[in-house]
């Protein structure tokens, strides 16, 4: 693609500093670089510098002329008194380029008059901003660069050379995609319904999908992992679809730098040409069109900015809506107007009613329903309803990925298991969600595992391929084969397992990492070490297992006895700095070590739940009695 040459033009000794901080800008901006590159004069290598002509050569040259008018005018006048800065504008406007003009914020009493008169002509039919600094001036060129990019760029859609011709065309064109999105989307199971929230209220999952396809709404699916957002998705393309529209699908995990390479894999895969061809058909047809961005999270944080760009111009220049699935809030989300539809973990009926689909049952086993409770997604209902009683009472999150996957892989599930946790080891350790083809038989061969192997694993169901890169299935397996992978390389020495729970890369998978200990001197040593409060609460709620929520339960009853006894002898003092002027004696405070602090910090949410209330009104009693008893020797030494 040849990039949009942007020409920058001023007074160079008034506006040094500033020209030098816009070319390094364009050149160092990940998506203002990927389409964009500048020239600026003094850049030009001496010899070549024949001032007469340079200039003007490549402001014929240029797509995009950039003024930047302060308060000089220019000293190096031609013999009819105009500067090279004028007179480039006036070529610029010539040519019929595309002109920015961008103007120093001074009084115009300070500026040359030739400067003001420059500015007056200038005012015609040119898209002209202020700016008061360095920062105003980026921020301001940013956005005139994006506005053109999605108004009048050639670059910005796709080529004209891949659109239908004919309505028979489109129609043949569009007839293959909907047959292709069916098989594609379709599931043999039915979603089961769901409630979200919208605007303070509940929805139901059938009303939100018809939202999105009968008003054309802009919509950010919002949730955790696992609760049915990608599902959900899945069968709003589905009804779109079948309403007429053309839904196009990016899975974020597969996007490298380009909306529309990732847009023709997904075409490629919906026996179409092009993504160009599909949305052209869709175009001449006058059919709706949807873009849904699926697990805006996996996108490196570095892209998202980029992401959420692509997307704008995308929906902006195809007149089209789209649907974002994320963990996470968008990254400028200023540019997209939407609504959002927060899919909140699954409840207990929704687990159930999984449960029972997968087991074709009308009432669960009572063990059924005991792991049930464990588990908070969708995606882990339908894998208990599958292997739930093959499992142990008691049983970790991660025992049930596991006993799932060793199901899928019979045979060959101890290599499959293997290579699952170097796969995700070498995600993990490349913060990435996807790998190519080429990557995948690489490992496979350094790891020493046969490519039967990775076949199987994609025909279960446990990776997916998406033209050339490979994923896991659901992030949910990524996380869950993360942590096997971690405790793997941990060698039983539970150092390196703390360490890995203390990294933010794996804060969603701590649950998964504890569940995955099996040996008990070393699970011991784990939880004595944590000193977070997101560990010491997925052991209490049975998540990391059994052996994990006795080991959290136990603690508690020594742990409120401490606090009830530092109640009791709490002590305070006059502090002018304190808190209604009294301190608490630090001598009467109880010393509480990191792993206390873990359990202290999880207790508000245990309150939430209903949990060790009665205990905890008991301690606040207390403390009330020894503040008023405190309170009763302060004045008496007062008065002395």
């Amino acid at each position: 693609m040849t990039p949009i040459r942007i020409f920058i033009s001023s007074v160079q000794s008034e506006f040094e500093q500033e020209r030098a901080t816009l070319r390094d800008h364009i050149h160092e901006d990940p998506w203002i670089r990927q389409f964009f590159e500048v020239f600026l004069f003094e850049d030009a290598p001496a010899s070549d510098r024949r001032p007469d002509a340079l200039y003007l050569d490549e402001v014929a040259r240029c797509d995009i002329y950039v003024g930047l008018f302060g308060l000089q005018y220019g000293g190096s006048v031609d013999k009819a008194g105009v500067s090279p800065t004028e007179r480039e504008f006036n070529f610029a406007s010539e040519r019929r380029k595309y002109r920015l003009i961008y103007l120093k914020s001074v009084s115009n009493e300070r500026r040359d008059p030739r400067m003001t008169a420059l500015i007056a002509k200038a005012e015609k039919g040119v898209v002209r901003k202020s700016f008061k600094n360095i920062d105003d001036l980026k921020r301001a060129l940013s956005e005139s660069l994006f506005e053109y990019w999605i108004d009048l760029s050639p670059h910005s859609g796709l080529l004209d050379a891949d659109r239908c011709r004919t309505s028979a065309e489109a129609e043949e064109v569009l007839g293959r995609y909907a047959e292709a999105v069916g098989r594609t989307y379709a599931s043999p199971e039915p979603l089961v319904p769901f409630n979200c929230r919208l605007d303070g209220g509940e929805i139901s999952s059938h009303d939100a999908s018809r939202l999105i396809c009968g008003e054309s709404a802009n919509i950010l699916l919002y949730g955790p992992s696992g609760c049915g957002k990608t599902r959900l998705a899945a069968d709003t393309v589905l009804e779109f679809v079948r309403h007429g529209g053309v839904a196009v699908t990016v899975r974020v995990k597969n996007y490298t730098d380009s909306f529309t390479a990732a847009l023709n894999r997904e075409a490629d895969l919906l026996d179409v040409p092009s993504a160009g061809k599909l949305l052209s058909a869709a175009q001449r047809l006058q059919r709706p069109i949807l873009f849904v961005v699926d697990g805006y999270n996996e996108c490196e944080g570095s892209m998202r900015e980029l992401l959420t760009l692509e997307l704008t111009a995308w929906v902006r220049r195809y007149v089209a809506n789209f649907l974002i699935t994320s963990q996470i809030p968008l990254v400028r989300d200023d540019l997209l107007t939407f609504r959002t539809i927060e899919v909140p973990p699954a409840a207990m009926e929704t687990k159930a009613a999984i449960a029972k689909n997968v087991m074709d049952v009308d009432v669960l086993p009572k063990e059924i329903e005991l792991v049930l409770g464990a588990v908070s997604t969708g995606l882990e209902a339908k894998l208990v309803g599958e292997v739930g009683q093959q499992l142990d009472p008691g049983s970790s999150r991660f025992a049930l990925f596991d006993a799932y996957t060793r199901k899928c892989l019979q045979d060959m599930a101890g290599e499959g298991v293997g290579a699952l946790s170097h796969i995700a080891a070498w995600l993990s350790d490349r913060v990435s969600f996807s790998l190519s083809v080429r990557d995948l038989d690489r490992l496979m061969d350094d790891k020493k595992v046969g490519h039967a192997v990775s076949g199987r694993l994609q025909s279960a169901g446990l990776l997916s391929s998406h033209g050339d890169r490979v994923s896991f299935s659901h992030e949910m397996f990524f996380n869950a084969f993360a942590a096997e992978a971690i405790v793997r390389r941990s060698a039983s020495q539970s150092e390196a397992i703390l360490t890995a729970l203390a990294t933010p890369l794996h804060a969603e998978r701590k649950d998964f990492i504890i569940g995955a200990i099996d040996e008990q001197v070393l699970l011991e040593q784990v939880l004595e070490g944590l000193s977070d409060q997101t560990s010491v609460a997925a052991c209490l709620s049975g998540s990391c297992g059994s052996r994990a929520q006795e080991w959290a339960e136990a603690r508690w009853p020594k742990l409120l006895s401490q606090i009830h006894e530092e109640a009791r002898n709490v002590r305070v003092r006059i502090d002018v700095h304190g808190f209604n002027k009294v301190a608490f004696h630090k001598d009467s405070l109880a010393a509480w070590g990191p792993l206390d602090w873990a359990f202290l910090n999880a207790l508000p949410k245990l309150i939430v739940e209903g949990r060790y209330l009665n205990e905890l009104l008991d301690i606040i009693g207390t403390l009330d009695t020894r503040i008023d008893e405190e309170g009763i020797r302060l004045r008496t030494e007062a008065r002395k």
